[in-house]
């Protein structure tokens, strides 16, 4: 990030300055897959917690610009030179504002360990001890089918121990859990393959995260930059792209923070992935034949923001809940790499979007 905010504000030629800009991406993407899988730790208000703050700092890099250049008159360069400071922050925060847990990591030799709450072992009853051995990996046994869906919510998954706790019972620590507490970090040792299957896996989720992100920056490169009142004025296309982004990073940060309040069940999911698909195409089609042509639109443009929101927050919920907590990392990285496939997804679409509707609109620029 350091290096990204230096390199564009100094560098003294544009390739180190593109390049500068490659690592605040790549940071983007590795820091949201690396703190995704860090909030599965610590339950679902860490990652409310996470996501509304995804959600504000979009509101908060406007923010930025808005105060530093155009109130105060501060230079472009200076202005990224000081964001440095959100670097520092990061790394006091991560350091220093929540304890770690411990990290034990299982080899696959045990594709179905059994934890126990104070720690890692293998305890099991004695009645599990022939299906335990069961399940110790020989050199020629393939282990891809231990992570796939239909075995996430399988019985050796759940975690047991000589008393006979389960039922009601483990569903109150389960829950305890969520509520904060720091437990104990199980890592399986999985193959590539393994993981991939495991990723694949949670499409159910992963795919409406995919769609509402491909549809919703679409939407934002390719037409919002085509629309502006009057379209040929190139500085009120500015301001409609920028206000319009101001009330999507607003729906955003309104709904990726209703994470503790509604929980929407998968269909919903997929009902808000089609919605935004809807919006993205109506918004096409106002940009070129001008239907519903005036400042209002901003509100659907609030609306976009909405339903990613939702999506977003809910879909790492959802994933969240529906995997075993030796699992939950590679669940949320899944999950994290499905949004940046999205995003990448959107953006190529609308370079193809904003092109055709430059050309239909008699826009040369």
């Amino acid at each position: 990030m350091a290096a990204s905010f230096t390199g564009v504000a100094f560098a003294p030629y544009q390739w180190l300055q593109l390049l500068a800009v490659m690592l605040s991406s790549g940071q983007q993407g590795l820091g949201e897959a690396s703190f995704l899988s860090l909030c599965s730790r610590f339950g679902n208000k860490s990652l409310t917690a996470w996501s509304s703050g995804t959600g504000v700092a979009g509101l908060f890099g406007y923010a930025w610009i808005i105060v530093f250049k155009t109130w105060i008159g501060l230079e472009f360069r200076y202005i990224l030179l000081l964001a440095n400071i959100l670097a520092v922050g990061y790394a006091i925060t991560f350091w220093n504002m929540r304890a770690a847990p411990a990290v034990t990591r299982l080899s696959v030799d045990y594709p179905h360990p059994e934890v126990e709450e104070g720690g890692v072992g293998a305890k099991k009853n004695n009645d599990n001890d022939a299906e335990g051995q069961q399940h110790r990996r020989h050199p020629d046994h393939d282990l891809s089918s231990s992570v796939n869906s239909s075995n996430i919510d399988n019985e050796p998954y759940r975690r047991t121990s000589n008393n006979g706790r389960n039922g009601g019972q483990m569903a109150k620590e389960e829950e305890e859990e969520e509520e904060g507490k720091i437990g104990d970090v199980v890592k399986l040792e999985l193959t590539t393959k393994e993981r991939l299957f495991f990723s694949l896996s949670l499409w159910q989720i992963t795919v409406p995260l995919i769609v509402v992100y491909m549809a919703e920056y679409a939407a934002q490169a390719g037409a919002w930059a085509a629309i502006g009142f009057p379209t040929h004025d190139k500085s009120a296309r500015e301001q409609f792209y920028e206000y319009a982004n101001w009330c999507y990073q607003g729906g955003v940060f309104c709904s990726r923070s209703s994470g503790a309040i509604w929980k929407p069940g998968k269909p919903t999911l997929w009902g808000m992935a089609i919605a935004q698909c809807f919006v993205l195409i109506f918004f096409v089609i106002d940009a070129r034949y001008h239907i519903w042509y005036n400042n209002s639109l901003l509100a659907l443009a609030f609306f976009t923001g909405l339903l990613g929101g939702a999506v977003y927050v809910n879909a790492f919920r959802l994933i969240t809940e529906s995997v075993p907590s030796r699992l939950k990392e590679i669940a949320m990285t899944a999950g994290a790499v499905s949004s940046d496939f999205g995003t990448n997804l959107g953006e190529a679409l609308a370079l193809g979007l904003q092109y055709y509707l430059y050309q239909a609109n008699n826009i040369h620029e």
